[in-house]
């Protein structure tokens, strides 16, 4: 009798199906592209290399990027096409690659830059660059700053 139940407990372990959520994962590639377009929602500073004088606060910087990328958006496309919106009247097409294990997104067109450090789930895009900004020709602040985006 315990060979029986022993038996029939190993073949309803082995019937079972296997969840491992391979079903419900999604790529980060897909996700970039069921989530477009990705619009700009804010900043955060990660850190000043090189500051101005007088010195810019990270909340002075922050705002400057949100006001600077207020019409920043990306949307994904399963061709490997891409379009950036920068401005009210300005959109860029680009070829893209994404490579998940460097965690960067690079454009074919050299005048744009590559997106770094991304990161992706199904309701928020973000990604690392560095920025300079020069109020003045001599008096220039450095920094490296994460963008967030969400959802149209």
């Amino acid at each position: 009798m315990k060979k029986i139940i022993l038996l029939l407990f190993t073949f309803s372990i082995l019937s079972c199906s296997k969840d491992d959520n391979t079903s419900s994962y999604k790529g980060k590639n897909d996700l970039l592209i069921e989530g477009s377009p990705w619009v700009y929602h804010h900043a955060e500073i990660l850190k000043i290399t090189n500051n101005t004088t007088p010195p810019k606060t990270k909340e002075e910087l922050s705002e400057l990027v949100d006001f600077q990328n207020q019409f920043l958006s990306y949307d994904f496309n399963r061709d490997g096409s891409a379009n950036i919106t920068v401005n009210e009247d300005t959109t860029h097409s680009f070829n893209y690659k994404l490579d998940t294990e460097k965690q960067i997104i690079e454009f074919e067109n050299e005048t744009f830059y590559t997106l770094e450090n991304i990161e992706v789930n199904e309701s928020e895009f973000s990604h690392t660059i560095d920025i300079t900004f020069a109020p003045q020709p001599d008096n220039r602040v450095s920094f490296t700053a994460k963008l967030f985006f969400k959802k149209n």
